[in-house]
């Protein structure tokens, strides 16, 4: 009997001579889930185990799922079992029908495809997962050997070259138990030869901690890529961010340059041997460098083979004091947010002097943190201090984006399916690169600063808050305090671009930026309340857990009809006949 036969047997009394090769199966499996996929699946979850265990009948063999809903990768489970009466290997028909199954799933399309097929045998959660998820993670667990599964492990690899939504790993019973013991299959790794300085070796003074410093292939990269090497690690391959699409892009046009692009990859092991020109890394884990490792693997095979990565190899005893700080130090360099790559634009120095202009010194933009005023400015008494990510997000909701705004910079900077962000399509490079003041009609100006004016005014004066309480009953005050909080903090973006889309239909170009300037001074409160009346106040008065959802739903309002009518009224009475200057407009 193997060692972890033995083990399973501890677990479950009878389990090695049970005669149902079924129930084995089912056994084995859940002895995996709770035993090695521990850490990644939630304790209250696996009390309740069954309910991640499928086998029903043209599901392909899934024997158990796990969905992951905050990060949506779908873990997917195939199990194959195989007592000591049987020889221990897969059978041919085996790893062709795991083959053609993750094949299936290697695109969205056909993922998709394979999910509708199966939609009478799947379970309903399992279809729904399918078809939401942006990753999925394909677990094959058996007992057979490991050189074997190693050669299966390789074909459904080279099935899934370059998805990016889809990731194998094969557990052997050796590899399983290795998992279990706290170790890992050791990895050779080759120095690449780069001129005098292929490698450097580094130690402290009582030799206590020692470290290498190398070159290593791409090709040896991805043998880092599996699972297991990534325990240690804060976090696994954060799946299609644009970051990872960049890292992958320049593996796979400028693979020669990737060595000065990258910070490389940082692994702890607990012993390295040198022999002939490669290490060989004891329990190597990966501490810092999951998404280069990742971004590699989904790059085009010929292209890393050419690509060269820098390597820190620190030797560190498994239960280490100082093992702890290098993961949490490695991974907690100051944050560079997307945002920061555009603030060098000339664009934002130039509508900076403009805001500073407007107003004497009404609003200050702060493109980067910790900006000087320019010398001709030192005296102003600056009111209000605007950051570049309240600008751009304000300015993305009354270009017509609300909801981009309201999810905040991450969505805003999301590449979509044409390789455009929302910001490159408001923003574009042509416009972002402007470095004259003269180069910018003075109407491009003066819309940026009316709308952060507006942005800015819509807070500063508790405007909306003010009419909330106001269209409230004083129970509804009461019980809606905390409510409120949750939309009053986007409600600003959907009041920016009612008004922009309801002022381009109803008011010449010409007259369109007068529009704006009059509600500003005059009018913010009465519109906010017409505005508010037909869409937020039957938010107001629904129960407090039940609000924070309408305010996503605010666009599906602005495209009603009798709100339009609404608030075009009201513009046609009021604002259009003060720009016009006339007593009777036609449009009335």
């Amino acid at each position: 009997m193997s060692k972890l036969i033995e083990i399973i047997d501890k677990a479950y009394k009878n389990f090695s001579t049970n005669k149902n090769t079924t129930e084995q199966g089912n056994t084995f499996v859940k002895w995996f889930l709770k035993n090695i996929e521990n850490d990644i699946i939630p304790e209250e979850d696996l009390e309740d185990i069954e309910n991640l265990l499928c086998g029903r009948k043209n599901d392909c063999g899934i024997d158990a799922y796990y969905y992951n809903d905050e990060e949506k990768i779908l873990r997917i489970y195939q199990g194959k079992y195989k007592n000591n009466s049987e020889l221990r290997d897969l059978q041919s028909e085996e790893k062709s029908d795991s083959i053609d199954f993750v094949e299936k799933l290697s695109t969205v399309k056909s993922r998709n495809k394979w999910a509708e097929s199966r939609k009478n045998y799947l379970d309903a959660n399992l279809y729904t997962y399918f078809n939401e998820c942006n990753k999925i993670i394909y677990i094959y667990i058996t007992n057979c050997g490991e050189i074997k599964m190693k050669d299966f492990q390789d074909e459904l690899n080279n099935v899934i070259e370059g998805s990016e939504i889809i990731d194998v790993n094969v557990y052997s019973e050796q590899s399983i138990l290795r998992k279990l013991n706290g170790s890992v299959a050791p990895i050779m790794v080759s120095f690449v030869d780069k001129g005098k300085m292929s490698k450097f070796d580094y130690k402290t003074q009582d030799d206590k901690y020692k470290a290498h410093i190398m070159t290593m292939s791409g090709t040896d990269v991805i043998k880092l890529s599996d699972q297991e090497y990534f325990d240690e690690n804060i976090r696994f391959g954060l799946g299609n961010s644009k970051i990872n699409k960049n890292i992958t892009m320049t593996v796979n046009e400028t693979p020669e340059l990737f060595w000065f692009y990258n910070n490389g990859i940082t692994i702890v092991c607990t012993s390295v041997t040198e022999n002939q020109g490669s290490y060989k890394l004891e329990n190597p884990q990966v501490v810092n460098g999951a998404q280069t490792i990742h971004s590699i693997k989904n790059a085009i095979k010929m292209q890393r083979e050419k690509v060269s990565v820098l390597a820190k190899i620190l030797i560190i005893e498994k239960n280490s004091d100082i093992l702890e700080n290098i993961v949490k130090f490695t991974n907690s360099q100051n944050k560079i947010d997307l945002w920061q790559f555009y603030s060098n634009r000339p664009l934002w120095s130039v509508i900076r002097i403009y805001f500073l202009q407007c107003g004497d010194g009404y609003i200050d933009l702060e493109y980067k943190s910790g900006i000087k005023l320019p010398e001709q400015f030192q005296n102003l008494t600056i009111r209000h201090k605007v950051k570049f990510t309240d600008f751009i997000l304000a300015y993305t909701a009354y270009k017509g984006f609300p909801e981009i705004a309201k999810k905040g910079q991450a969505a805003l900077f999301k590449i979509e399916l044409d390789n455009q962000s929302k910001f490159s399509t408001i923003f574009p490079d042509e416009i972002l690169n402007i470095k004259d003041d003269d180069e910018i009609p003075e109407d491009d100006l003066k819309e940026y600063y009316l709308v952060m004016q507006m942005f800015l005014e819509l807070d500063k004066k508790k405007i909306i808050e003010n009419v909330a309480y106001e269209l409230l009953s004083g129970n509804e005050q009461k019980s809606a305090n905390k409510g409120l909080e949750s939309i009053l903090k986007h409600s600003r973006y959907y009041f920016l671009y009612i008004l922009n889309s309801r002022i381009i239909t109803l008011i010449e170009p010409s007259e369109r930026l007068n529009a704006l300037e009059a509600i500003i001074k005059n009018h913010l409160r009465d519109f906010v309340k017409v505005c508010a009346t037909e869409i937020f106040l039957p938010a107001w008065k629904k129960k407090v857990q039940e609000m924070p959802s309408i305010i996503s739903n605010a666009p599906r309002f602005t495209k009603n009809a009798e709100f339009k009518k609404s608030v075009d009224k009201y513009l046609k009475k009021i604002i259009i006949p003060e720009i016009l200057d006339i007593k009777n407009s036609n449009l009335l």
